[in-house]
């Protein structure tokens, strides 16, 4: 289990491009709720989930995931449903990925470059040995036909889950203990208390 403070954005601050952005999401934040915290770091601790994700990934983790991946000649991740593309730029940033970020929504000073548009369409075009060249990247997505779209629809060899889908997505998770091995699970000790789960799924050939 890695315990993540709220804090752990600092290991990431020497990197220049970092600090960019997240002091223009902090700004971001700011203006949509109308807020008057002028303290940064208690701006994130209000905020933490809007300005990262439910699950955060430390350098370690990035590093971790990243010895794994490559390992399986696994070098671009997709992520279809990307929120504000916080783990797609992470691992673009800090592990050396290629990365497709896409959302049906756009959001305001996103972390990376976002494609817009319903991610199963996006799919749907690629070449399916295309497909093969990408990890698939899905994070914290509460409706269970919305996930089982997307793996119906990608021709994935390596999945990963960042999230709880046991209670929510149980069809979900039936279907992928059946096509899939498990190659790492991570547990976050998020600040809060909860903890939450990433999980890293290979498909025999």
């Amino acid at each position: 289990m890695e315990t993540i403070k709220y804090n752990f954005y600092k290991d990431y601050e020497d990197n220049k491009n970092f600090k960019i952005i997240l002091q223009k999401r902090l700004k971001e934040i700011r203006n949509r709720y109308s807020v008057k915290i002028n303290d940064d770091e208690e701006l994130i601790k209000e905020y933490f989930v809007e300005i990262f994700s439910w699950s955060v990934l430390t350098k370690n983790i990035i590093k971790q995931i990243e010895r794994i991946l490559k390992s399986h000649n696994i070098f671009k991740i997709i992520d279809p449903c990307c929120g504000n593309g916080f783990h797609t730029y992470l691992f673009k940033e800090f592990g050396d990925f290629d990365v497709i970020s896409i959302d049906i929504q756009k959001e305001k000073e996103s972390w990376i470059d976002t494609i817009e548009g319903d991610g199963r369409k996006y799919i749907e075009k690629m070449n399916k040995n295309l497909q093969k060249e990408y990890a698939l990247l899905l994070s914290w997505i509460d409706y269970e036909d919305l996930c089982l779209d997307i793996l119906s629809l990608y021709n994935a060899n390596i999945l990963i889950n960042i999230g709880n889908y046991e209670e929510k997505c149980p069809i979900y998770m039936e279907t992928i203990r059946k096509n899939f091995s498990v190659l790492e699970k991570i547990t976050l000790h998020m600040p809060w208390g909860l903890t939450e789960n990433i999980e890293i799924f290979y498909k025999p050939m």
